[in-house]
């Protein structure tokens, strides 16, 4: 659905992203006080904790926005994987067209080498010995690393 309806999907997304920045501004007054500086409205640390983890949580297992990055980190960390120099084989020459994990690379790096640094690369081919090609754990344990 959400691929079919993109003007629909992008005014939901630009919607949610500015409710998103609203509350964060709301919340910044209520972790300083409230409205005119009133500690008796100030959040507690629990208050605060708890909010934020609602919010962590909800984005930290939903699919990429904004970016697509993640997919060639898989597609590169996957010709790691298979002992070719990601410095020298884009996705489409070390894993073919008709692998999974080149057809969600984005066009414009699908035949470009890997410009990532050989820690992340060796941290990807961990990933992708786990995941192999199942790209919704992969992108789960990508978000983990970043997070972590």
């Amino acid at each position: 659905f959400f691929a079919r309806a993109g003007t629909s999907t992008l005014a939901m997304c630009m919607i949610g992203t500015v409710l998103v920045i609203m509350a964060w501004l709301l919340l910044g007054r209520f972790a300083v006080g409230g409205w005119g500086g009133d500690p008796r409205h100030r959040l507690s640390r629990s208050q605060m904790d708890r909010t934020l983890l609602l919010w962590i949580i909800p984005l930290s297992v939903a699919p990429p926005m904004f970016s697509n990055d993640v997919y060639s980190y898989l597609a590169q960390s996957e010709i790691a994987n298979r002992g070719l120099d990601p410095y020298s084989v884009g996705p489409v020459d070390g894993l073919g067209l008709d692998n999974v994990l080149t057809n969600n690379v984005p066009n414009i790096w699908r035949s470009t080498a890997a410009p990532y640094g050989p820690l992340f690369l060796w941290m990807g081919r961990g990933i992708a010995q786990i995941t192999g090609d199942n790209i919704v754990l992969g992108v789960w344990l990508h978000r983990a690393l970043a997070l972590a």
